[in-house]
């Protein structure tokens, strides 16, 4: 098993014929683990970070990808506040790579002084992987628990939708889409990066504009998520949903992805001064209508388990965080405090305190 560590964007760029190889044979393989997301979130979120692409391969064949950056000392996976997804990258039969990684990662030790990788889903058999080879080559590593995302198992026919939801939820679903015909308000579905404009100016008089998360909320929002437009469509994954007002000004969207059978929603948001009409309740069922008609099977919510998603989804995939320290003498003795001993104080703590308020 050769390893190799890409530190330059264009040494990335060149990678990507392998690297969309590895994305279609691993088990795992998703949009957030492709060349088309994570350049496009390099591109925009990078600043300040140094890359760490950890390459393992065998034969010369790529067999797993680690995205990783350094941010001074701390080592951390491609991710931020705004990725519900991460993980490694690897192949189905290559448990052996994820060793390797593990060996470089151990053989690098004093260059870092932690690792956190986040969010990993907890059922991808590399996230035990990964957790199991730093175990066995002396890093120090805990795994907690990060949050439970909804996913929606979508019937073969759109007339199998209403099924998802309960008859309450169906009856206003239905109300709510009689009302907004009645006032005009007419659903399209783009495939397009042009339409991301018109996300971007929804998004812009929204209450995620305003507290800071929405899509076009800073510049490197807007640079992600243009990227990923341009990138996403190029590939044909690209869905972007509009409702529009009779006069064509579009008052909410979803943007959505959408790979082979498996379909990803990453924003969604509507204007405020049309909150009275519900769009995002509107737009939803015409939304999951267009995927099912094109073959979707699941539809991943992302983010936690907060009840409008609730409303479609009846299962949920919990992801986790693995943080870790290098395997020298100040790594063990973080490794010991902040997994070992500040977990348990902060249990004693809390014992004290539900004994004081009479509740344990």
């Amino acid at each position: 098993m050769h390893i190799d560590v890409i530190t330059e964007r264009s040494a990335a760029e060149a990678l990507r014929p392998e690297w969309d190889a590895l994305v279609g044979e691993a088990p795992d393989g998703s949009v957030f683990l492709s060349p088309e997301w994570l350049l496009s979130w390099w591109d925009a979120y990078g600043d300040g970070l140094g890359m760490h692409l950890v390459a393992a391969s065998e034969g010369g064949r790529l067999r797993a990808l680690f995205p990783l950056a350094f941010r001074g000392r701390r080592l951390q996976g491609w991710s931020n506040e705004f990725t519900d997804r991460s993980g490694p990258l690897v192949a189905g039969d290559s448990r052996e790579a994820v060793e390797a990684v593990a060996r470089h990662l151990a053989d690098i030790g004093r260059r870092w002084r932690s690792l956190d990788l986040r969010p990993l889903s907890e059922q991808a058999a590399p996230t035990g992987w990964t957790a199991d080879a730093m175990g066995a080559v002396g890093i120090g590593r805990r795994v907690t628990p990060w949050m439970r995302s909804p996913i929606v198992d979508l019937p073969e026919d759109p007339a199998g939708l209403d099924g998802l939801v309960s008859r309450s939820f169906a009856a206003t679903l239905r109300r709510k889409g009689r009302k907004a015909e009645a006032a005009g308000l007419t659903a399209e579905m783009h495939a397009d990066a042009a339409a991301a404009a018109d996300a971007f100016a929804v998004s812009e008089a929204s209450w995620a504009h305003r507290e800071g998360t929405g899509i076009a909320s800073t510049a490197a929002n807007r640079a992600f998520y243009t990227a990923l437009a341009g990138a996403a469509a190029s590939r044909g994954w690209l869905r972007i949903a509009l409702l529009r007002e009779p006069g064509g000004h579009p008052v909410a969207f979803e943007w959505n992805l959408l790979r082979g059978d498996a379909a990803v929603n990453l924003k969604l948001g509507y204007r405020e001064d049309a909150s009275g009409s519900s769009p995002g309740q509107v737009l939803r069922p015409r939304v999951m209508e267009a995927l099912v008609a094109e073959g979707a099977r699941t539809f991943d919510l992302l983010g936690s388990d907060e009840p409008y998603k609730m409303h479609w989804a009846a299962r949920t995939v919990p992801h986790v965080r693995i943080r870790a320290f290098p395997p020298t003498p100040s790594g063990r003795a973080r490794h010991v405090y902040r997994n070992g001993l500040r977990p348990a104080v902060g249990r004693v703590l809390r014992a004290v305190l539900r004994r004081a308020d009479g509740r344990g």
